[in-house]
């Protein structure tokens, strides 16, 4: 293929470029369609020759003999062999045998002669009772057989099908046999002569043309590839799967067929201009319409992709043309195929929304008009339901390795596979796959990836289906995959890549990226980071050697979560402000999978028309460990606690679900380790209470006096390790956990509005429920007891009229929803690829507030003036009482600012942390909350009550202290020694 095709309109072609990856995924391809193909040709074969061949007697084309079935053997032809003959004055030898047109023969047996040559036998030299090329008049054949009395030589009488001994009178003639499977052998079925025929080299007469250059072609090819064949049961089977495997392990490198098998040396003989290699149209094609199924489990492409003069496909565009491995080859001379540009699928004016979430993630386009895409379902045949476009935030490692490899080995678009990673819902679903038979393959599923983004702590160590072992490291230290690391963000991004730009979709250049509230700067710039490289290697290579194209692609963070849903819900529920100077104030409660953040703020349109509103964020906050899934986790951990005793004589380990406390006599039974049985059975144990939280009409099955649900234990038992273990579930107590634990949540949330709009006076406050686990009816009634409530108390004390609250529930949620099934053709909603909710709000809102769009101005006070988040930590210690946390130093104070915090009379202290508001209250105990030792240099420690330990915030997970007086710490110019801690 030229290096000049246009980029402006697709090119028919008649060369392509193709590199070492390409050619043997090519090959690949060609030696498993070659193999299926063979075995259908061998199995054809047999129906194809029939009624030329079907008979007892068949004379052969190529070689002067003729064949019978029921001796399996061959003969002469008469017409073209002297036979030989006896009479009185010879005796004929006993060990005859003479070689004929490369076969050998000997003298016939009494046996044989009879079942060749009996009148009625069909023979075709038979005419009667007599013989056609006969040299003698008598038709009396010699045998080999010699009589026991007189011995003398015994013949066949053709006349009258009987055996007599030689005397003086007889003349005989003798006809030699060729044995195909030994002496009196039994006859052949139809299947078994064929395969003796191309095991001999001949051809049957009374072929058709066709049939004959059909047949010719398997016999010319028979040799090489007679180890693969086999007749069963009446039928010709070619080994498909073992001759693929065979080529592709470079066993067989024989041309077969027309086709060249040595793929190793082929590709070489290729690259050093040695060898002409014509490629395999059909693998080819096959390798081009399933390039993305293999890669990401996306539908086939049509094959009018690839002949359409008005279509065309990208990879028929590569140029290539610097890579040493990389050459031209041919397309047979009536062939021609379509090179597509992909510059042509860009969509230079659209954007690309992402919401990547802790549980899920979420793609909303916008080219005209906004619309979800569907992310993970590759079956684009297939009606829409809202799960379709809620892509799971998980991954699977099944050949890290090989996918490593072959990520590294190509700019973009490389020859990845499904089948070696996968993502979304095929990878949420792994741990259930296979009636959870093997509790390793947790250890390749890997669904943290936003929680790894910030934890500082911990190494997770994953193991792929081949049992290769992955490392990974903190996500501020990983590198990028082309440098070495393993990042499964980017990877994840990539997968999101294929999926958005694919040759059903086209191409987008311009991305804008949710971000969590609460996540540090570096943390966001850094997801910011994987999610360009994912994205940018799931682009054609052409078009990233395209400078002017690629300095449109970008990936950029707009709006945090809770902001750009506050954008949505705002204008659903018609809520924007009217007019300059109007205020909205709203609270957005984004209950999620993982966590629960908090987000506060005002709309309101500016005076001056640069934007048509502008949102002013301030006072974040959060439960970090309240989520749909997470609750789900804690009654797992109940209901196992509830049946320890059962447990304990199962031996059945479980994994201690976070924030919670172990129990007396846990030490063998509840781990805090990445224990793959235990960790398996927290995910059974939870899946089977789902429908508890989830309102499902399943639920019921729980009320039964028992549940029976298989377990993993610690120990085999004949064998197996899984454990049918009959647990009590107390359903009403679990639903007064589920609603305790909200409770608090929403308690937390109450506290932060409260802290965030003090001194503001804007009601009502909006109140907006948001994420999947909101559409939970206890959420609902928990907010309108507090809003209740918390009115009446406000306007007692605050004496202030009007509404102080209004709630919103998740946008798109109806009453009594039932879990969404797929609808019927007939009933498909057009439109559902527009439907803001509760989750896809997010996406949607955030494209408002894109680059450009002069719809939503961000101001985000949540953050300082470099781009950072405030100090999410309430400092504080053991209380007066030793027992209740208290706040010694606020959320509200910011970095860098020394505080007093507690006397220098020890040589160390105690330093308490929450991002809890409810702290402020005074009431929390210090057990719910997290601390650290803190350390000073021996000396430092004094009784002088005018020396103290001061501490100012650093970073947003970490603080200095120091000791010294108070005018030491005056106008934040320390000089003493300074201490370090990471909370």
């Amino acid at each position: 293929m030229e290096n000049s095709l246009p980029k402006n309109r697709p090119s028919s072609i008649k060369s392509i470029r193709i590199n070492r990856s390409q050619f043997n995924h090519i090959c690949t391809a060609a030696a498993v369609a070659m193999g299926e193909k063979i075995a259908r040709d061998f199995a054809k074969l047999k129906d194809d020759i029939a009624p030329a061949c079907d008979k007892t007697f068949v004379m052969m084309k190529n070689k002067q003999v003729w064949f019978d079935r029921n001796n399996a053997a061959l003969y002469p032809k008469f017409e073209r062999f002297n036979l030989p003959s006896f009479c009185t004055s010879g005796q004929p030898s006993r060990n005859y045998s003479v070689d004929f047109e490369g076969f050998h023969f000997v003298a016939i047996s009494p046996i044989e002669c009879t079942k060749s040559f009996a009148k009625g036998s069909g023979n075709p030299y038979l005419n009667v009772d007599h013989f056609r090329y006969f040299p003698i008049r008598d038709q009396l054949i010699l045998t080999d057989s010699i009589l026991a009395n007189n011995g003398g030589v015994r013949f066949f009488d053709v006349s009258n099908g009987d055996f007599s001994a030689w005397d003086d009178s007889d003349q005989v003639t003798l006809v030699p046999i060729h044995r195909l499977r030994g002496k009196n052998a039994s006859a052949m079925n139809y299947v078994d002569s064929i395969l003796a025929w191309l095991e001999n080299g001949l051809i049957p007469e009374g072929l058709t043309f066709a049939q004959e250059n059909f047949y010719k072609n398997v016999l010319n090819n028979y040799p090489k590839v007679k180890s693969y064949v086999t007749a069963s049961g009446g039928t010709i089977t070619f080994d498909s799967a073992k001759f693929s495997a065979d080529v592709l392990a470079g066993t067989f490198t024989e041309k077969v067929f027309g086709y060249d098998f040595d793929i190793r040396g082929t590709l070489e003989g290729v690259l050093s201009g040695e060898r002409k290699f014509v490629v395999s149209v059909g693998s080819l094609k096959k390798e081009l319409l399933e390039c993305d199924h293999k890669r990401a489990n996306i539908q086939v492409y049509n094959e009018k992709m690839l002949t359409d003069v008005n279509r065309g496909h990208w990879e028929l565009f590569e140029t290539g043309g610097e890579s040493s491995d990389e050459v031209a080859v041919d397309l047979p001379e009536e062939e021609i195929l379509v090179a597509r540009p992909p510059q042509l699928d860009v969509r230079l004016n659209a954007t690309c929304a992402i919401d990547f979430g802790t549980k899920s993630t979420v793609v909303v386009c916008l080219d005209g008009e906004a619309r979800m895409l569907r992310i993970g379902k590759g079956d684009y045949s297939k009606a829409p339901v809202m799960a379709d476009f809620e892509n799971p935030t998980v991954i699977e490692l099944r050949d890290i390795q090989e996918f490593l490899a072959a990520y590294r080995s190509r700019e973009g678009r490389p020859f990845t596979e499904w089948e070696q990673v996968t993502v979304s819902h095929q990878a949420a679903a792994a741990i259930f796959r296979e009636n959870l038979s093997n509790s390793s393959v947790y250890n390749s599923v890997f669904s943290e990836l936003k929680q790894w983004a910030q934890d500082e702590k911990n190494y997770p160590v994953l193991k792929d289906l081949q049992g290769h072992s992955q490392e990974v490291q903190l996500y501020v230290d990983t590198e990028a995959i082309d440098d070495g690391g393993f990042d499964p963000i980017e990877i994840y991004a990539y997968y999101l890549g294929l999926y958005i730009n694919n040759m059903h979709h086209q191409i987008y250049l311009d991305y804008i990226l949710s971000f969590p509230v609460n996540y540090k700067k570096d943390v966001r710039e850094k997801i910011r980071e994987s999610f360009e490289r994912g994205i940018k290697k799931s682009l054609p290579p052409a078009l990233l050697k395209d400078e002017e194209m690629m300095r449109r692609f970008r990936v950029y963070l707009g709006a945090s979560e809770p902001a750009a849903y506050a954008v949505s819900a705002l204008e659903g529920y018609n809520l924007q402000p009217q007019v300059a100077g109007e205020k909205v104030a709203y609270g957005v409660f984004d209950f999620g999978g993982g966590t629960t953040d908090f987000d506060f703020g005002i709309e309101y349109v500016p005076e001056k028309i640069r934007r048509n509103f502008v949102i002013e964020q301030f006072g974040f906050s959060g439960d970090v460990l309240l989520g749909g899934e997470n609750l789900i986790e804690l009654l797992a951990y109940e209901v196992y606690k509830a049946n320890l005793g059962k447990m304990r004589e199962a031996k059945i380990p479980f994994a201690l679900p976070a924030g919670c406390e172990n129990f007396a006599g846990a030490e063998t039974l509840v781990s805090w380790t990445k224990d793959a049985d235990a960790h398996m059975n927290n995910h059974i144990l939870a899946e089977k209470l789902r429908p508890l939280w989830e309102n499902s009409k399943t639920a019921e099955e729980l009320n039964a006096d028992t549940v029976q649900v298989i377990l993993f234990s610690s120990e085999k038992k004949d064998g197996s390790d899984k454990v049918a273990v009959q647990l009590k579930i107390d359903v009403e107590g679990l639903k007064n956990f589920i609603e305790a634990r909200i409770r608090q949540g929403v308690e937390n949330f109450f506290q932060s509005l409260y802290s965030a709009f003090s001194g503001k006076n804007i009601y009502p406050i909006h109140i907006l429920l948001a994420g999947n686990s909101c559409k939970s009816p206890v959420v609902k009634k928990i907010f309108d007891e507090f809003i209740e409530n918390e009115s009446k108390r406000i306007h007692q004390d605050a004496a202030i009229e009007g509404e102080i609250f209004k709630l919103y529930m998740p946008l798109g949620l109806k009453e009594n929803a039932e879990a969404e099934t797929e609808p019927p053709a007939e009933e498909v909603d057009l439109n559902i690829d527009r439907q803001l909710t509760g989750k896809t709000g997010v996406a949607f809102g955030l494209l408002r507030c894109r680059y450009g769009g002069k719809d939503v101005k961000i101001i985000n006070r949540n953050v300082d003036e470099m781009g950072e988040i405030n100090f999410p930590y309430y400092l504080g210690d053991a209380g007066a009482d030793g027992n209740t946390f208290t706040v010694r130093i606020g959320r509200e104070i910011g970095y860098d600012i020394w505080n007093y915090f507690t006397a220098a009379d020890e040589p160390e202290f105690e330093l308490y942390y929450t991002t809890a508001p409810s702290a402020l209250q005074g009431d929390m105990p210090v057990e719910k909350v997290s601390k650290v030792r803190c350390f000073l240099d021996e000396g430092e420690a004094t009784d002088d009550e005018n020396v103290g330990v001061y501490i100012r915030k650093v970073g947003t997970n970490a603080i200095e202290y120091a000791v010294g007086r108070a005018e030491n710490f005056a106008g934040g110019d320390f000089r003493g020694k300074v201490y370090r801690q990471v909370l």
